[in-house]
């Protein structure tokens, strides 16, 4: 499916299609459209990890558009209760940090650290100034993407008002962060997730900075941002990754610098190997969009290997979700509590 999809990207032009302002519109959308499409056909399953109620309030002083100077400019990954270890590599008395709120608000923001609330920009996107600047957001035509897409997959596809959502958002993400980016003056600015934020990278670069991207999880040919034609013109160009392995299996970015994740724990497992009796000899770390396929997956592997004995153990994220803690390397899985399948 994803390779028809880019197909047709590629055949009718889907990328060079811009608004009369000149805004790349697939840019937006395309990522978004291909998760539904996986949803809808049944490859993948909902995003669990995105669930939650967040309490976005903040009363201190704290405001981005009056936020200092700084070389640095780092926006948290979005999803909450799961951030810390894709950006602590950056985090530094130098470096200013957007973050998201969380269940308990933003416990990481005071007035004497370089930390501010992601909450102005809420506020300011529910005022009615910008609720009627909207509406007033173009209407899109969507019909070259719509047969472009629906020849291709041989499914009737209605885009309705998708492409102009993305628009809307991309426009109010660019006309509030320019200012801000144009006080802060970064040389830089990291942005986990790029893709999403396509408004906020386009600011930065409009404000001179370099953009940046983070890893947060697969960067794999399929992944929904893997392909944009030739270069996105509102992401990042960097892209820092943990090895080798992960940077290599991406096309989107100019320059990859890997940084490798701190691992205190599977450094102590190695300097001290643990002389417990081996529990298992395979284990399988779900992944909630994908479980209902590896589950098929161990099944399988279970049934023309009967000898390993083979546990699964909840992707990072569910078990963080869920209460339970991630899988650690160097416990043999005893944290997240496998389940044993023969």
């Amino acid at each position: 499916m994803f390779e028809r999809f880019c197909a047709a990207e590629r055949e009718h032009g889907l990328f060079d299609i811009t608004t009369a302002d000149g805004v790349h519109l697939w840019e937006l959308g395309r990522s978004a459209l291909v998760i539904q499409l996986a949803e809808a056909a049944g490859l993948w399953g909902p995003l669990a990890a995105a669930q939650g109620t967040v309490q976005d309030v903040y009363t201190g002083g704290k405001r981005l558009t009056t936020a200092p100077s700084a070389d640095t400019v780092v926006f948290d990954y979005v999803r909450r209760g799961q951030s810390g270890y894709r950006t602590a590599p950056f985090v530094d008395d130098a470096s200013l940090f957007v973050v998201r709120p969380g269940a308990d608000g933003y416990p990481d923001v005071d007035e004497t650290n370089m930390v501010y609330p992601f909450a102005e920009f809420t506020q300011w996107k529910k005022d009615w100034r910008q609720r009627w600047s909207h509406l007033r957001v173009p209407e899109v035509d969507a019909r070259p993407f719509e047969a472009a897409l629906t020849q291709a997959l041989g499914i009737r596809i209605d885009l309705g008002d998708h492409l102009r959502n993305r628009l809307a958002k991309f426009l109010a993400e660019r006309e509030f962060f320019t200012p801000v980016f144009e006080r802060v003056r970064p040389e830089e600015v990291l942005i986990a997730s790029s893709h999403w934020w396509a408004g906020i990278g386009a600011a930065a670069a409009r404000s001179g900075a370099r953009v940046s991207d983070i890893q947060y999880a697969l960067t794999s040919h399929y992944a929904p941002s893997f392909w944009f034609g030739q270069k996105p013109h509102y992401g990042a160009t960097r892209f820092y990754a943990w090895s080798d392995f992960w940077a290599e299996r991406t096309n989107v970015y100019d320059e990859h610098v890997v940084v490798p994740r701190q691992r205190p724990e599977l450094t102590a497992a190695i300097e001290a190997p643990s002389t417990e009796e081996k529990r298992w000899d395979v284990c399988v770390i779900s992944r909630p969009r994908v479980s209902r396929r590896i589950l098929t997956f161990v099944q399988e592997l279970v049934a023309e290997r009967p000898e390993p004995r083979v546990v699964i153990a909840p992707h990072p994220a569910r078990a963080r979700s869920s209460g339970r803690s991630s899988l650690r390397a160097g416990s043999r899985g005893r944290s997240t509590s496998p389940r044993r399948t023969r």
